[in-house]
């Protein structure tokens, strides 16, 4: 069998493809293997038309399918495709997309918050209260700010509680005012101060505001500038003195702070103000612009 297939590969050598594979049909598998017709191609050479190698992103064919896209990284575009993979093999099919665009932010942080304000007015008929020498005032429909008749004891004391204020805020303006019923043009001069404690108690007959420890931060106040009648006139800021107390250990949100004025100039240079007792709508108060 084996010398007439011999034979018959002299025969057939010349033949066609097609009619090898005829007689290859014909004869079974002996012939081919004696006349190897068919020898194996190298792995190297072969094009696998179903896979074609599939690349990173993409299947290579025949001439390579374009790689996928990358996917889009976080908040980021897209990436471009891949070329396709090359005709001659599919090993390495399309590309890999491009990475995604670089991951997108947090997002920008949010501007800073815009400043608060707070409008605090005496509440009680302790709350502004005025201590000259040796008398202590609290039941006055007017309560004065700055030198009675004892120039040396002169004293204006005013609480305002339920401050909003959180611990260690800034603070942006500080605005005390007094309601003018007559329109006043006195001179008036008076340092003003506060209470250094986070948490200043009432005013009473033994609580005076004489005795009360004050903020190492002071304004002085000098002014012959009118009042204007039948509205709310301000003294100075007192930025620094609010500053230094809601800056104290043990401050929070919903304490007391107490502002303190001490005559500075002669005996009778004040000006009255509508006290709680003259009318709640016009005492005294204290105008806070802050940040958190």
């Amino acid at each position: 069998m084996l010398r007439f297939a011999d034979r018959l590969c002299k025969t057939v050598g010349g033949m066609g493809r097609h009619s090898v594979l005829l007689v290859y049909l014909t004869l079974g598998v002996a012939f081919a293997a004696s006349c190897d017709l068919f020898p194996e191609t190298p792995p190297s050479q072969l094009v696998d038309a179903g896979t074609g190698g599939s690349g990173e992103g993409g299947t290579g064919g025949t001439g390579g399918s374009a790689g996928a896209g990358g996917t889009a990284g976080a908040g980021g575009t897209a990436g471009a495709g891949g070329t396709a993979g090359t005709a001659a093999n599919g090993g390495m099919g399309g590309g890999a997309g491009d990475a995604g665009g670089g991951a997108g932010s947090g997002g920008t942080s949010g501007a800073a918050g815009a400043p608060e304000e707070a409008v605090l007015v005496v509440g009680t008929g302790l709350d502004d209260v005025n201590e000259d020498g040796t008398i202590f005032s609290a039941s006055s429909p007017t309560v004065w700010l700055g030198t009675g008749d004892t120039a040396p004891a002169s004293f204006t004391g005013l609480q305002f509680k339920g401050v909003p204020v959180p611990a260690g805020a800034t603070i942006l303006e500080a605005r005390l005012e007094f309601f003018d019923t007559e329109g006043q043009s006195e001179q008036i001069d008076v340092v003003l101060a506060a209470e250094a404690d986070p948490n200043c108690r009432s005013f009473n007959p033994g609580q005076r505001p004489s005795g009360r420890a004050l903020t190492s931060a002071t304004v002085t106040h000098v002014s012959k500038a009118p009042w204007v009648k039948d509205q709310y006139n301000a003294v100075e800021d007192l930025v620094q003195v609010v500053q230094e107390v809601v800056s104290l250990p043990g401050w929070a949100p919903g304490n007391s702070l107490c502002i303190i004025g001490q005559g500075d100039g002669e005996t009778k240079s004040r000006r009255l103000g509508v006290a709680f007792e003259g009318g709640a709508a016009r005492a005294p108060r204290l105008i806070l612009r802050y940040e958190p």
